[in-house]
């Protein structure tokens, strides 16, 4: 599925907005690992968008190709989170990850 920049642009703003409030939304803000993943995507994904050569980019110098690909990262990253605060929690109760 293609989107066009214009969506892409407007997803990119939500999808920040969500990970900067999502540590206070869901009640993880006490978690300093997990609100600082959090809000470091949030951040990285406004600043991204803010210089990318697209609809509603501010500055308009990054390539979209270059923020695609930032994209690719940054989505890696918030997804595998998940799993690994839960092996370290486990690990801090002395739990495996699959008891959980």
């Amino acid at each position: 599925m293609r989107l066009s920049l214009r969506a892409h642009s407007i997803m990119d703003y939500g999808l920040a907005a969500f990970f900067l409030g999502a540590p206070w939304l869901f009640g993880f803000a006490q978690l300093p690992h997990e609100m600082g993943i959090s809000v470091a995507c949030g951040r990285g994904i406004a600043s991204l968008s803010s210089i990318t050569d697209y609809k509603m980019g501010l500055l308009r110098f990054v390539p979209f190709p270059i923020h695609r690909g930032a994209d690719v990262v940054v989505e890696s990253f918030s997804g595998a989170r998940r799993s690994t605060f839960r092996r370290a929690d486990c690990q801090e109760r002395s739990l495996s990850p699959l008891d959980s």
